[in-house]
């Protein structure tokens, strides 16, 4: 069986969607965010304290944990544990 993951907020900016889900077998909250333009994208695990704000602000969130999400024509996935 998949795990299932919920999802409790969506939203695009331009070519970027990002989107919030909790993964309810392991009760833990993660943002999506995928350029559609080139594919390029990375997710991160994030707090329930954080959660809103690094959906409305995460590139700000990746940076500060060292993610590189400028790499073009490549998918990237990153999960910060």
């Amino acid at each position: 069986m998949a795990e299932r993951a919920i999802e409790l907020a969506r939203r695009q900016t331009g070519a970027v969607e990002i989107a919030l889900f909790w993964k309810t077998s392991i009760n833990r909250l993660f943002v999506c965010v995928e350029d559609t333009s080139d594919g390029a994208g990375f997710q991160l695990v994030v707090g329930a304290g954080e959660a809103m704000e690094v959906f409305h602000h995460p590139y700000a969130y990746a940076a500060s944990r060292g993610v590189e999400y400028w790499l073009h024509n490549e998918e990237m996935e990153v999960i910060d544990l």
